[in-house]
């Protein structure tokens, strides 16, 4: 009896029902026959789809992809039970999803699967197709990982720069502030200078005009005197 999913989870490929890994060699004992008749059939469908195993109450289950072929109405169904988990688990259309990609992978192992019962050559070509793609999507992860990693060592890298920026700034602004107040303080001090050197000139010149005038004064009182005395008397 084929069911779909592994472990009750309700996926999309089809297994047969699980089988207790103590009780394997009995099974196989009791149903030796069967066993023969499907034995090259069963070794080329596990090589493709991996058998499961899970631990239920302490019990060690395998559970095995079916070897019942697919009918018309099983790819129906499958079409549809892909599209009902799809809405179910809400995965999203575009872009990145975990959900969509592992549903997809899950509806193309029932493809090889199904190939696989009918054309084995068919079959181990769509496996090959199957590990190319999951290949090429894990060096696109790959790529997109280290990508998303570098933009946000670079965004990282830009914030740092871009504080260390601002604090610079900061410091040039204070700076700039300080040398603006020094020299407001350093020419208030040169006004102060040459209104006191002007000051003191105008003083000199004052004093100097002075006594040039008092010495003007002396050298024509003096001269007045000379000429007195060189004039002759009159008799």
């Amino acid at each position: 009896m084929a069911t779909t999913g592994g472990n009750g989870d309700g996926g999309i490929l089809a297994f047969e029902a699980p089988q207790a890994i103590l009780r394997r060699s009995s099974v196989e004992l009791k149903n030796g026959a069967k066993d023969n008749h499907a034995g090259e059939g069963r070794e080329l469908l596990d090589s493709v789809i991996v058998p499961r195993s899970f631990e239920k109450k302490g019990t060690r289950y395998v559970q095995k992809a079916a070897l019942t072929p697919a009918t018309r109405h099983d790819v129906i169904a499958v079409q549809h039970k892909l599209d009902a988990l799809l809405k179910q688990r809400e995965a999203r259309e575009t872009g990145l999803c975990p959900v969509r990609s592992e549903l997809y992978s899950q509806a193309f192992d029932e493809l090889i699967r199904q190939c696989t019962l009918t054309n084995s050559a068919r079959g181990l070509f769509l496996l090959r197709t199957r590990n190319e793609i999951r290949m090429t999507f894990a060096a696109y992860q790959v790529a997109y990982e280290s990508a998303i990693a570098f933009g946000m060592r670079t965004r990282l890298h830009s914030a740092v720069h871009h504080t260390g920026l601002i604090t610079q700034r900061t410091e040039l602004s204070e700076d700039i502030a300080r040398l603006k107040a020094e020299l407001a303080t350093v020419e208030t001090k040169c006004k102060q200078v040459q209104s006191d050197a002007a000051a003191t000139r105008a003083d000199d010149l004052a004093k100097h005009t002075e006594e040039v005038g008092e010495m003007l004064k002396v050298q024509n009182a003096r001269m007045r005197d000379l000429e007195t005395h060189l004039t002759p008397k009159k008799k």
